[in-house]
């Protein structure tokens, strides 16, 4: 019953302490608007004590809560918007904050991101801004923010600048490049060939790579770069996903077509023939082996394989030929290449040009190389290079890339065009000059022109569309009465030459005549091409002329 009435007392007293306020340090009365009350004459009141990092460790801190930050002097206290310095003991504003720490990238929406800064000793706190579209989470006052980036992508504008109460620093800023990870990837064959290993590339670096191969060898990859195999055509299913340390994840599923195609190169040369006609089928037997090409009249048909539907395609004309008594190089063939559609089973007709006969004082003209459809259609032509005469311009006799083929040239009669002819343009055959034809072209032959004084004149180049053969040789007396010994013009268009001039190439449009009684220089013929992804380059090949054809998988 004692302890009883002890504790009810104790009670009681408790009430009206509570109710009248708390004085400590003296028995004097607290202040009527006090609930604690202090009171000494030697003595102050001591804030709790802890640095920087001990007070963003307090957890869900009450607003107006107060410490004394031992780290930059400060007493401080939590409102809403953070931490606020009541007071500080300062002289300066804070230095700039050092370069913010941010990630490299994070990804539209990505939430949980942190930004920093390193400790600035004499700040009290820090004012952070970021872009309107973005949130700030938690941590404006402090080094450390918690941001959520919205789902629009682009770079973002991040800025911090500390503060004391003698002012603030100027700004620490960085760019944050927000967007999505890259999922694309690259399959090398674009069409990987069954039982052969494909290269796949994730053009994202420094990710994770989950890969899924459906019916695949492996099934899956983690790796950057794996290589694959399947062991049957289809089309199958690739999924690619590519995350970062931060958690942004990003996927991607492409389909790829397994085929049994092997690229192919198929090389065509004129098969050990010279002269004005083309090879025959026994001399491409033993050059490529039985049942590569089909010859007729020279020109080589070759068959499209199956599953093909793209070739590439290059060709070389041929070089003109060379005047032996002056060591003048005929001119060189051109050279052109692309890419074309083609079915399978389709046939092309292909001639090889030749390159025209050296000759004293008149080579004959280098023949044009050739590939057409079946119907006789135009894919691509490298044009022949043109004979040297005595008077040799390689700007003439080196084959062209586009029309017009250049007429003949005699640099040794400066201002003189007696008896000279342009080429020929749109397919034609070039003109004839003086006693000299024109190269054939894609559909027309070379032109002639009436013998001088009674003299005939060599044949022209014959058009593709009439079979290519080089133009004859005439052996007969030149303008001055000398004798000299005939060139027939190579296969291809090239035109023959006598007399003392040398003769055009042939080309998808022939080259021109020169004088034949002031030695001059051939003509080149010209080039053509209808593929796509075209190059060129005039007056690049000697010797024979050639064309490869590569076969491109899907």
């Amino acid at each position: 019953m004692r302890y009883f009435i002890l504790l009810a007392c104790f009670g009681m007293l408790c009430l009206g302490l509570h109710a009248q306020g708390v004085t400590i340090g003296s028995n004097n009365p607290p202040d009527p608007a006090a609930v604690l009350d202090l009171q000494s004459n030697s003595k102050g009141f001591m804030l709790p004590r802890l640095t920087t990092l001990q007070r963003n460790a307090i957890q869900n801190p009450p607003e107006g809560l107060m410490i004394f930050n031992t780290d930059n002097k400060c007493v401080e206290s939590w409102f809403l918007t953070g931490w606020k310095s009541i007071e500080c003991e300062c002289t300066t504003p804070p230095t700039q904050p050092g370069a913010i720490v941010a990630p490299a990238q994070v990804c539209p929406g990505q939430d949980s991101i942190w930004l920093s800064v390193p400790l600035v000793s004499s700040a009290t706190q820090y004012q952070w801004t970021i872009d309107n579209q973005d949130t700030l989470v938690t941590g404006q006052g402090t080094d450390s923010i918690l941001v959520h980036f919205s789902g629009q992508a682009g770079s973002r504008s991040i800025s911090v600048l500390a503060t004391n109460g003698c002012g603030s620093s100027s700004a620490s800023n960085a760019t944050l490049n927000v967007q999505w990870l890259d999922s694309t990837f690259t399959v090398t064959p674009n069409s990987p060939i069954i039982n052969n290993a494909a290269q796949f590339s994730a053009n994202q670096s420094g990710a994770t790579y989950a890969w899924t191969f459906q019916s695949g060898t492996p099934a899956s990859s983690v790796a950057q770069n794996p290589q694959v195999t399947w062991t049957q055509i289809g089309n199958y299913q690739v999924q690619l996903s590519v995350s970062d340390n931060l958690g942004c994840t990003v996927n991607r599923t492409q389909q790829v077509t397994v085929t049994n195609c092997q690229p192919a190169t198929f090389t065509f040369t004129n098969c050990g023939q010279t002269g004005r006609t083309g090879p025959s089928q026994s001399q491409c037997n033993s050059s490529y082996g039985p049942g590569v090409v089909t010859v007729v009249n020279g020109i080589q048909e070759w068959t499209v394989p199956p599953n093909i539907s793209t070739i590439e395609i290059e060709a070389w004309g041929a070089q003109g030929g060379t005047s032996t008594v002056y060591n003048n190089a005929g001119g060189r063939g051109a050279y052109v290449k692309g890419t074309f559609q083609v079915t399978p089973g389709q046939v092309l007709r292909i001639l090889v040009g030749q390159q025209g006969a050296n000759n004293n004082t008149a080579p004959s003209g280098g023949g044009g190389s050739f590939v057409a459809t079946s119907n006789n259609t135009p894919l691509i032509v490298a044009g022949g290079g043109g004979g040297a005469g005595s008077y040799y311009d390689a700007n003439f006799a080196n084959a062209k890339l586009s029309d017009p083929a250049n007429r003949g040239y005699n640099p040794g009669r400066p201002g003189t065009t007696n008896g000279e002819a342009p080429g020929g343009n749109n397919g034609n055959g070039g003109s004839a000059g003086r006693l000299t034809p024109g190269g054939g072209g894609f559909y027309a032959n070379g032109a002639t022109t009436n013998a001088d004084g009674g003299s005939s004149i060599p044949g022209p180049g014959q058009a593709f569309v009439n079979g290519g053969a080089g133009g004859t040789p005439a052996n007969t007396t030149t303008c001055s009465g000398s004798s000299f010994s005939p060139a027939p013009g190579g296969f291809g268009g090239g035109a023959g030459a006598a007399y003392a001039a040398a003769a055009p190439g042939g080309g998808y449009s022939g080259g021109g005549g020169t004088d034949g009684c002031n030695p001059g220089t051939g003509g080149g013929g010209s080039s053509f091409n209808s593929g796509t992804n075209q190059t060129g380059t005039a007056g690049q090949r000697t010797g024979h002329g050639q064309v490869v054809i590569t076969t491109v998988c899907p």
